[in-house]
């Protein structure tokens, strides 16, 4: 039924962006062969599990490079050791918010590596839209929409902590309160150095 819903996305709706809360202990082989296809045209987001060190990351998220794989931090941007799996050795550990989260008013917290992948997601969302109303970007987007480029500009927003890459995506700001398309630059050339490092 995944491996359906994959399809549909990627050839029906032919979407920019995937999210993929769901997290199994074996491999899936026809899900493994459409993310492969998939991540060819669309990036693809998957929680690493909610079980601490009592396994390792669940799949699809331990796909490197097909996939990015999304961790929880707290409102401090500290990784959360009682939901995330160990870090992997190698390719990178992203973390973004995803405990205590509050989804919509009045609702109750929430908190998981599935919530930090729909952040993460949503961060991605909002490079992939900045990136189609600026000049600086325009030879950029099509490195933004490949796992590489998406996770060298994640790279660039993020913090070390416990060998997690924690996410602070105002980081490519260089400060608050500047004009606005003074700020917008500022964004744009920290997102296009990332990009050329990676791509150089």
């Amino acid at each position: 039924m995944m491996q359906q819903a994959i399809q549909h996305a990627r050839t029906v709706w032919k979407v920019d962006i995937l999210t993929l809360a769901s997290g199994f202990n074996s491999t899936h082989e026809d899900m493994v062969n459409e993310i492969r296809e998939a991540s060819k045209e669309m990036l693809i987001f998957a929680a690493a599990s909610n079980s601490g060190n009592i396994g390792p990351i669940t799949f699809p998220a331990n796909l490197i490079g097909q996939v990015i794989c999304m961790f929880a931090t707290d409102s401090n941007v500290k990784a959360n050791t009682n939901i995330n799996p160990a870090p992997r050795a190698r390719g990178y550990n992203f973390a973004i918010f995803g405990v205590e989260v509050v989804p919509y008013p009045r609702d109750n917290p929430q908190s998981g590596t599935s919530m930090s992948t729909f952040i993460g997601a949503a961060v991605a969302g909002m490079i992939l839209d900045f990136a189609h109303h600026n000049d600086v970007l325009s030879n950029t987007l099509k490195y933004l929409k490949t796992v590489a480029g998406m996770e060298a500009v994640f790279h660039e927003m993020s913090t070390k902590d416990l060998k997690y890459d924690c996410m602070t995506p105002w980081k490519i700001r260089s400060r608050i309160g500047m004009p606005r398309e003074e700020e917008r630059l500022v964004i744009a050339n920290a997102i296009a150095r990332a990009v050329d490092r990676r791509f150089e």
